[in-house]
C-alpha cells in the first residue's frame, strides 16, 4: 500500500480553499492528514470547517497561535457568561431577592 500524507496548515478559516485542497488530496490518494495549526479564524465558518475536517483520518495535529487565541476567547466567554460582571447576570425579578442570581 502506498502511504500518502496530506499536510494542512494556515487554513485561517478559508473553507473554500480548504475544500479545494481536500479534493486534491483525495484525488492524489492521501491516506492520512496532519494539521499543523492555525485552522480557525474568529468569525463565522467554524462549523463549516469542522464539517470539512471531522471525517478525515487526522493522525497528527499541532495547535497554532490563532487556535490558541480562539480557545482563550471561548474560555473567557464561558467565564463571563456566569460572572456577576455580565450585565445579563441579574437577580430574578419574580423572586423575593433571596434566590441566587442567574443568567438570562
Amino acid at each position: 500500500m502506498n502511504h500518502k500524507i496530506a499536510i494542512l496548515s494556515d487554513i485561517h478559516g478559508n473553507t473554500t480553499a480548504l475544500a479545494g485542497v481536500l479534493e486534491d488530496a483525495k484525488n492524489l490518494g492521501a491516506t492520512e492528514y496532519w494539521l499543523l495549526g492555525d485552522i480557525f479564524l474568529p468569525g463565522p465558518g467554524a462549523n463549516d470547517l469542522v464539517a470539512l475536517l471531522k471525517d478525515l483520518p487526522i493522525t497528527a495535529s499541532v495547535r497554532g497561535n490563532w487556535d490558541d487565541c480562539v480557545l482563550e476567547a471561548f474560555r473567557w466567554a464561558i467565564w463571563f457568561r456566569g460572572s456577576p460582571r455580565n450585565p445579563a447576570y441579574a437577580i430574578d425579578p419574580v423572586s423575593d431577592g433571596a434566590s441566587k442570581p442567574r443568567a438570562y
